[in-house]
């Protein structure tokens, strides 16, 4: 199990590491990571649930619905797989109750075993974890969904072609501050192309910078292993690349605050296989600076993290 391989690594934090040593949760981590998926919808349900802060606990059906609808949007791929028009309540409604709703309440995939309930149209956990350990459990969760979805939406050469596709043409939207975002489902909601000039870390495009981070850097090469940590809720630290200095083009950029940053940021590289996701903490101004090659550049973010991502990134 990756997470479990994780933990043995030393890789996660305490309130993490006590959630796969036992118990209903580290059941049901164990079996997200490996339930079946000829389609999408048992980790759209999932991550709906989380968007709306209500993993673990429960949700209204109409809630959920409205939550699945916007995450399968995303792609014709996720819509498809719905069978039913996303504008149609109540053919949504009775397709999810139908068909995620029921495998998840069943225990489909899941050794039997039935990890959520669903009565007067409200779809649960059965299972709980210590209120100190709730965010931690929906990080985890998370990433596990998000892996495996990403991972269902790679499998065939044509939907790898159809999402790429997607991702060129899709038109600029809005990002949300706390969700999270795949690398390459960034750059076209700026209406960008993605390409392989944005596995960077520092990326300059369009007049805006973004700025990709992670914090644990075990497995980078010592080059890469920037020293970048939050200070406070409201207050960034980051390492420019090793090549920049202050007078460069890119640290005159960084100081004279013109253009728009955005922060992206995750705890690990990877999750399985693949990689993880970033949270989008916002846009960044300017603070202060100090040293060449690399810069160490104190950020202020326009808008503190909120407690569940602070918690996550283990923030004072």
């Amino acid at each position: 199990m990756w997470l479990r391989f994780v933990n043995a690594m030393g890789d996660l934090g305490s309130l993490e590491s006590s959630l796969i040593e036992g118990g209903s949760a580290a059941e049901f981590l164990d079996s997200l990571e490996t339930t079946e998926m000829s389609k999408s919808l048992k980790m759209l349900v999932l991550l709906a649930m989380i968007d709306a802060e209500r993993f673990p606990g429960e949700i209204g059906i109409d809630e959920l619905a409205a939550g699945v609808r916007k995450i399968a949007r995303r792609t014709s791929t996720l819509q498809r797989d719905l069978s039913v028009s996303l504008d149609d309540d109540v053919a949504l409604r009775t397709y999810l109750e139908r068909n995620p709703i029921d495998a998840w309440c069943g225990g489909k995939g899941t050794g039997g075993r039935p990890f959520f309930g669903y009565e007067s149209q409200r779809f649960s956990t059965t299972f709980k974890v210590a209120p100190e350990q709730r965010i931690a459990l929906t990080a985890l969760v998370r990433e596990l969904a998000e892996w495996r979805l990403a991972e269902y939406l790679d499998r065939t050469p044509a939907v790898r072609a159809e999402a790429g596709a997607e991702r060129d043409g899709r038109s600029a939207g809005t990002l949300e501050i706390g969700r999270s975002y795949m690398r390459e489902e960034i750059p076209p909601l700026f209406g960008l192309p993605f390409s392989r000039y944005w596995q960077q870390g520092y990326v300059s495009q369009a007049g805006r910078i973004f700025l990709f981070v992670t914090l644990d850097k075990s497995g980078m090469p010592e080059e890469h292993r920037y020293g970048d940590r939050f200070l406070a809720r409201d207050l960034f630290e980051w390492k420019s690349q090793n090549q920049h200095d202050r007078a460069s083009k890119a640290g005159q950029a960084i100081k004279a605050n013109e253009a728009p940053i955005h922060l992206f940021v995750r705890k690990r590289r990877k999750v399985g296989p693949g990689a993880a996701s970033f949270i989008y903490c916002g846009e960044l101004r300017f603070e202060s600076w100090d040293g060449d090659n690399p810069i160490t550049v104190r950020w202020r973010l326009k808008q503190p993290l909120s407690e569940r991502v602070a918690q996550l990134f283990e923030v004072a």
